[in-house]
């Protein structure tokens, strides 16, 4: 993971509060992009970044045309796929 610092930091700190203190119930809207920049105090492209990067770890779900949503599982609750250890004779 990656330290986040600056503007990133800012909008990522904005988005996930958003999401994780329970202001956005289980697939309820984020607002627009320009919306969430303006809110964060950062560029449209920062945004677009973070919101890339919350994708790809399953905070947000993306959708064009559509918008960006709450998932509709808690990514903090979903049971995490694991790899049983060999066993051992």
């Amino acid at each position: 993971m990656t330290l986040a610092v600056g503007p990133t930091a800012a909008a990522l700190r904005h988005i996930e509060h958003l999401v994780s203190e329970h202001q956005l119930g289980p697939g309820d809207k984020l607002p627009t992009e320009r919306e969430l920049a303006a809110e964060a105090g950062v560029s449209r492209a920062v945004v677009r970044s973070v919101l890339e990067d919350l994708e790809h770890r399953g905070i947000v779900v993306r959708h064009v045309g559509r918008g960006t949503f709450s998932p509709r599982v808690n990514p903090r609750l979903r049971k995490r796929r694991t790899i049983p250890a060999p066993a051992r004779s």
